[in-house]
């Protein structure tokens, strides 16, 4: 009986744990309606487009337009010159969904942010996840995550 309940233990334990976890399969789409998958985006955009794209992707995840991380992640866009990173932005908030760009469902961003209020996934070009953050990250965070 006691092994039982250590078992039954360490699946709750790792059935929690992996709702932390960001997903090696992260589906997502955009305004035009085509569909990604995270590891084969580049075929993915080229299907869809006809032309090659080498980029990251890095996942904004919230569950308030108001929260200020994302807020202050968004000013920081804003105020520096993401795009020598060949860097994407998905959005993904759980409390709209929003077809603008590139874009989760609901029901995924919500799984995704798990109990967090903000979440942030940066993925390099091969669709590997380089970094799960729930603070801002800084041109030069991101820059030095992509080189590793």
């Amino acid at each position: 009986m006691r092994s039982l309940i250590v078992a039954l233990a360490f699946v709750a334990f790792v059935s929690a744990c992996s709702h932390s976890i960001a997903p090696t399969v992260l589906k997502f789409h955009d305004s035009s309606g085509c569909e990604f998958d995270i590891t084969s985006f580049r075929a993915d955009y080229e299907k869809c487009y006809e032309k090659v794209i080498d980029s990251n992707v890095l996942v904004l995840l919230s569950t308030s337009k108001g929260e200020r991380r994302l807020n202050r992640q968004i000013s920081e866009f804003n105020s520096t010159d993401y795009e020598n990173l060949n860097l994407i932005i998905v959005r993904g908030y759980d409390y709209k969904l929003d077809k603008s760009g590139y874009y989760l469902d609901k029901d995924e961003s919500g799984l995704l942010l798990s109990d967090h209020e903000y979440s942030a996934l940066l993925y390099n070009q091969k669709g590997i996840l380089k970094a799960h953050n729930t603070g801002v990250l800084t041109y030069d965070d991101i820059a030095a995550l992509l080189k590793n």
